[in-house]
């Protein structure tokens, strides 16, 4: 298993959050032009999305050593045992757990708890950078955020 650093980074150049999970894309691009300080990036959320976007525990699971390869298209942690077919050697510990002799994973909490803060599009993404620092904080780990979008600074 591996093991994410104490120390993270958030880039919002690469995040993608706030983007609703609905297949209706015109609902989508309403949504998103109706609260644009709520969503960043491009394409589905993911650990890493086929534009190049990462989810913050995409993000996350690249600095634990897991490599895009392993991650694109996937949806959150736990998928890595249903793509590696029961090796979990790239299941990150602080993310998923693993279940009868690595058969099986779900998300940790604070994996949950950190999709729903940057799945959310009703907060803006200062306040998904607020929750995120905060709920990471709680479990000993520090967020630096780094390129902060221009457009989302005070003005």
């Amino acid at each position: 298993m591996k093991i994410l650093p104490r120390e993270l980074v958030l880039d919002y150049d690469r995040w993608i959050c706030g983007k609703p999970h609905i297949a209706d894309n015109l609902r989508n691009e309403q949504c998103r032009k109706n609260n644009k300080d709520n969503f960043l990036g491009e394409g589905s959320t993911k650990l890493l999305n086929e534009k190049g976007y990462q989810c913050c525990l995409g993000q996350f699971v690249e600095q634990a050593g897991i490599s895009k390869e392993d991650m694109l298209g996937l949806g959150t942690p736990s998928d890595f045992v249903l793509r590696s077919k029961g090796d979990c050697s790239n299941v990150v510990k602080s993310f998923a757990k693993v279940f009868d002799n690595w058969r099986w994973t779900v998300n940790t909490s604070l994996a949950e708890d950190a999709i729903s803060i940057n799945d959310d599009r009703n907060t803006t993404v200062r306040e998904k950078t607020k929750e995120l620092k905060e709920l990471f904080s709680t479990y000993g780990y520090k967020i630096k955020f780094v390129n902060f979008p221009k457009h989302l600074k005070v003005r």
